[in-house]
């Protein structure tokens, strides 16, 4: 039903112009607010930018500070008393009278309560109340979880220094061990020439072997030959088109660099070789280990990084035959022909060190300084391999930093909106909790039941007379209102009346049901009795809370009905984002953010003449709105403002 009234509420705003709005506001309200829903400018109303140079300074509002409540002030003459027509302001069944004409009551006193038949008033409060109670479980539940997080962040961050520091610290040792090792392991080598070709002619064989599989593998992959042709065309596109176009051209250039090695080592002589003929030919095994490796190290990457997880998932199965199966099985063949080859390798590099002994020997060469190329040849492997050790622990060093960071920062943040949270709760419990009291029916002020109207059984709506009733004010404030301001006032509200520099305390004692020429109702304040100056102009103070954040009407351009764009700020950029907006009071506006990133912040200085092509943004130090707004005579103020 709320949602109803509201609907109907904007339409009358966009095509009624209040005369009373007009009369306070004049031509500068009417282009606020009587321009709503047209795509023109407010630039009128807003602060414009800082300009120097090619520079912008901004004005942000985060958007978990923006207000929900407003005060706006309305002003009129005091009058005398009269007798006062109590008015339903909920529709529903009258369920007991209290009192009977002629009863002295004081204030408060209930004198006719409705049973809710309409709206369900009570169940929207209890279901208000435990959104309550349910925001304020999860702050305190996630509160928990973000302190965890922060301890697990330290905890990991320690470890990750700890293991740091440790692989530094060995590092040198690790690295003059490794050196040891090698050189032990030259220095050990004794075998014959026989020996030695015995062995390089099974290590051939095996080179041979190996060769001949891995080309078969990438020929199924590409279908290079007739053979896998057909089968490879069915996924050729899903490896193309998921970024690995390098990758693939690779490997069927690879299919045709296996190809020559097959015949190469189809022609190589094993047997009956000199030493230095034994040399050369373990030289050209190595270099043909050596690019089986690099085919090798590309298959692994096209598989494991290059080619996305859910190409073999089964989202395109049917399209290219790829499962996670298919996965699995190629990166196996991939990771046992890497482990043999690079068997192989080793296998050469010792027949490699030990031939330049056996050489140096036989033909007279310097087998020291073979010896120390092949020993500093395994050094700069395994520095490598500490190097990228050490590498791996310096990134797991920083990203368990950034972690840290981020788990410090986020809990302000989630703090922050899960407050916000809790309030937007308790103020939707606060309009339960009025639209509930709107059933009983109370005196507003100490007085007298002139005449009861109704029957009890007889069934209201919103503005039925209930109850004349005489008080004993002496004065009174008739003020005018719009429906959104009605439906927010309760009879008996308590609310401020100046006079001057001096501020009483007034009620709220009858509000109209039926809307005037300028779709304004009539609301009735009595003074206090030490409260004279009939006839002398008064300024009534009406609290608001607002069901939608506020912003400024200079922060948005409208864009039709119910439509506006409004300036956001992520952090890096100026972001145009359109939002849906609600009821307006004086010059700030109720705006639904709900599908705006939290992190956004609301930028209220005017960028008409902004060209992201020319401008660079700086912002300002940003003013935090964190308590409530007020509207007085049109103008805008804000309370609790932080930080400037």
């Amino acid at each position: 039903m709320k949602t109803l009234m509201k609907s109907v509420q904007l339409l009358l705003k966009k095509y009624w112009i209040p005369a009373v709005v007009l009369l306070l506001l004049g031509v500068v309200g009417y282009a606020l607010i009587g321009g709503k829903g047209t795509d023109s400018s407010l630039t009128e109303v807003g602060s414009g930018p800082s300009i120097s140079g090619n520079v912008i300074a901004i004005d942000t509002i985060p958007l978990v500070d923006l207000v929900h409540q407003v005060t706006v002030s309305k002003s009129s003459q005091l009058t005398s008393a009269s007798t006062i027509t109590i008015s339903a302001q909920a529709a529903g069944r009258v369920n007991t009278i209290w009192v009977e004409p002629g009863t002295d009551v004081t204030q408060g006193r209930q004198l006719i309560s409705l049973s809710d038949t309409t709206n369900s008033y009570a169940i929207a409060l209890q279901r208000a109340s435990v959104g309550v109670e349910g925001a304020k479980l999860q702050y305190e539940q996630s509160e928990l979880q973000l302190q965890n997080s922060i301890a697990n962040a330290v905890t990991n961050f320690n470890q990750a220094q700890q293991s740091y520091n440790t692989l530094k610290t060995q590092y040198d040792q690790q690295l003059a061990q490794a050196l040891l090792t090698v050189q032990s392991t030259v220095a050990s080598t004794d075998v014959t020439l026989d020996t030695l070709e015995s062995q390089l002619f099974s290590l051939k064989s095996s080179i041979q072997s190996l060769t001949i599989i891995l080309k078969d593998h990438i020929d199924r992959v590409t279908g290079n030959s007739a053979h896998y042709s057909s089968k490879a065309s069915s996924y050729e596109d899903a490896l193309t088109d998921n970024g690995t176009q390098n990758q693939y051209n690779t490997a069927k250039g690879d299919f045709t660099t296996l190809d020559n090695e097959v015949d190469i080592l189809d022609e190589m002589e094993v047997e009956n070789l000199t030493g230095q003929e034994l040399i050369n030919t373990v030289n050209e095994l190595y270099t043909i280990t050596t690019i089986q490796n690099k085919i090798l190290l590309n298959l692994q990457d096209l598989y494991q990084r290059a080619i996305p997880d859910d190409l073999f998932l089964g989202q395109t199965q049917s399209a290219y035959g790829f499962t996670s199966a298919l996965k699995a099985q190629l990166q196996g063949e991939v990771t046992t022909m890497l482990s043999q080859n690079q068997w192989q390798m080793s296998q050469l590099l010792s027949y490699k060190d030990q031939l330049a002994k056996l050489t140096a020997q036989t033909d007279g060469s310097s087998n020291a300084d073979r010896a120390k190329d092949q020993a500093q040849l395994q050094y700069e492997v395994t520095k490598t391999q500490l190097d990228d050790a050490l590498a791996k622990a310096k990134i797991a060093l920083d990203q368990a930093g950034s972690a840290l960071d981020f788990a410090n920062s986020n809990k302000d943040i989630q703090l922050r909106l899960l407050q916000n949270a809790i309030s937007v709760a308790q103020v939707n419990y606060s309009d339960a909790s009025r639209n509930a009291a709107k059933l009983s029916i109370t005196a507003p002020i100490k007085g007298q039941v002139a005449d009861i109207l109704v029957d009890k059984g007889e069934e209201v709506s919103i503005g039925t007379p209930l109850v004349n009733f005489i008080g004993t004010a002496e004065n009174e404030v008739r003020i005018a209102v719009d429906a959104a301001q009605r439906d927010a006032l309760v009879v008996g509200d308590i609310v401020t009346v100046e006079y001057g520099a001096l501020t009483y305390s007034g009620t709220i004692t009858s509000i109209g049901g039926v809307a005037d020429s300028t779709l304004s109702y009539p609301v009735t304040i009595a003074v206090p009795e030490n409260m004279t100056v009939v006839g002398g102009t008064v300024t009534v103070l009406l609290p608001f809370q607002t069901e939608y954040p506020l912003v400024p009407l200079s922060a948005v351009r409208p864009r039709g009905r119910d439509r506006a764009m409004v300036a956001l700020w992520d952090g890096t950029q100026v972001v145009m984002q359109e939002v849906q907006t609600g009821e307006t009071w004086g010059d700030m506006i109720e705006v639904i953010l709900d599908d705006v990133p939290s992190y956004y912040e609301l930028i209220t200085t005017d960028l008409t003449n902004y060209d992201p092509n020319i401008h660079t943004i700086q912002v300002k130090n940003t003013i935090g709105v964190v308590g409530t707004g007020s509207v007085v005579d049109g103008v805008r103020t804000i309370g609790d403002v932080v930080g400037e």
